[in-house]
């Protein structure tokens, strides 16, 4: 997703006042998407349309790459940066992993960069104390994908914050 159209169909969830807004330009490419957090205490995420769900096995051991930054630019607190979810397509349990402080947004545009494998520790569930998530478990959640939400806020206030995102890109290995 580049955003150079529109929001292709992104949503949030958690206290975000709205689905994402789409600006069609001035950002890393020619558009992107922010959020507006409601400040009520719940952090919200970036929630993937379905173009991100099915199998993308092949993408393990490659990575999620997102541009992000954030206004105020200020107290990252700790939460799941990335959340994947599969569906129990397959005769296999419905999973969640998520990978825990990647992410050091602020008000300059950055790249975050996750590997999709055991190299970093991605854990079961959303809670960074989960245990961690073994090659069979993330290639399972890859392969039977149905959630993909990246995390907009990092600022807890009764103010709240913006959360801004650009340029999404599983690589997938074509071997």
């Amino acid at each position: 997703s580049n955003f150079e159209n529109g929001d292709e169909g992104w949503t949030s969830r958690g206290d975000a006042v709205s689905d994402p807004i789409h600006i069609a330009a001035g950002a890393n490419t020619s558009g992107y998407i922010y959020v507006d957090d409601k400040a009520d205490g719940v952090t919200w995420y970036f929630v993937a349309p379905s173009q991100y769900h099915g199998n993308f096995e092949a993408a393990y051991g490659q990575r999620l790459q997102y541009d992000l930054r954030i206004e105020p630019d200020i107290d990252n607190f700790d939460n799941a940066d990335i959340i994947l979810g599969s569906s129990d397509t397959g005769g296999a349990a419905a999973e969640t992993i998520s990978l825990h402080n990647i992410a050091t947004p602020s008000a300059t545009w950055s790249t975050v960069s996750a590997p999709l494998d055991t190299s970093v520790p991605w854990r079961k569930g959303t809670k960074a104390s989960g245990s961690l998530a073994n090659e069979e478990e993330i290639r399972s959640v890859l392969r039977y994908l149905s959630a993909v939400e990246i995390r907009g806020e990092f600022y807890r206030s009764a103010k709240g914050d913006r959360g801004f995102l650009d340029n999404i890109l599983f690589e997938v290995n074509c071997d």
